[in-house]
């Protein structure tokens, strides 16, 4: 397992090398492994087309150190095909209606999915937030710690890259539904217990089911692009890598936004 990953990824590919791959390849001599095997493993795993190409990616690194500990010579895994294509997740974007509906829905956790629409903080983030690191006279939410699931454990780490780690504005909407406390701002949750008792029965109790909490994250970005808000600015409160990402992801919601500017331009002369 590859040191340099997060604790999470290398959880995920120790699963995917149980269950996946050592049952069709575990007895079997590595160099005894032929590209028509691992076709006919991947045809037959019938898992989701990400599902088929993180366990093909193991398998490939596996094989390719064995390449170079010179256990075998090529590594038969990059002349397989057939990997299912993946089809780009379809992103929600959520009305102010809608979201006030699920969180009504998310009995409990209301305060919760707003935060999530009003900053973009990912639920890592969210659920790692600590009161002290939020300031309600001045409205900042700093991120500095997330926490994720590990093996059915929750694991406290770092933002999850250097953009990440951010401080953003809450609006005073979001500011008026927190009460002040200690420790965790949203308590330490689970987010496969969440989803499961709480975030999925409220989509489909409104009607939207099918929406995922990341939704809401792709909602606040649709929210300020639609007021005019600075790209830049738009990556700064998601905690982007480059503006490039934000514009590859959300461009496509700034159509109009050049004939906005010429009618500026005519407003000006």
């Amino acid at each position: 397992m590859r040191a340099h990953l997060a604790a999470s990824t290398q959880a995920r590919d120790r699963s995917y090398l149980r269950s996946l791959i050592l049952p069709k390849f575990g007895a079997t001599n590595v160099g005894n492994i032929t590209t028509a095997d691992i076709e006919t493993w991947v045809r037959g795993l019938g898992r989701a087309p990400e599902t088929v190409h993180k366990a093909f990616q193991i398998l490939s690194g596996v094989l390719s150190r064995a390449v170079r500990t010179r256990r075998i010579s090529v590594n038969p895994a990059l002349l397989a095909e057939g990997l299912p294509r993946i089809e780009r997740t379809e992103m929600r974007f959520l009305t102010v209606d809608e979201v006030k509906r699920l969180a009504a829905a998310c009995d409990g956790y209301e305060t919760l999915v707003w935060a999530a629409a009003l900053t973009g903080l990912r639920w890592a983030e969210l659920v790692g937030l600590r009161w002290s690191n939020v300031n309600l006279e001045t409205r900042t939410i700093t991120v500095a710690e997330t926490v994720v699931e590990v093996d059915g454990r929750l694991i406290t780490k770092g933002p999850k890259t250097p953009a990440s780690r951010r401080q953003v504005v809450a609006p005073v909407s979001l500011i008026d539904m927190l009460e002040p406390g200690h420790g965790s701002v949203f308590g330490r949750l689970h987010g496969s217990n969440f989803r499961k008792r709480v975030w999925e029965p409220a989509t489909r109790e409104v009607g939207l089911e099918g929406v995922r909490f990341h939704d809401l994250r792709h909602t606040q970005a649709a929210w300020l692009i639609e007021r005019g808000v600075h790209p830049k600015v738009i990556q700064h409160r998601l905690g982007h890598s480059s503006i490039k990402v934000t514009l590859d992801r959300y461009g496509h919601l700034m159509e109009g936004l050049d004939a906005a500017a010429a009618d500026g331009l005519d407003g000006m002369l």
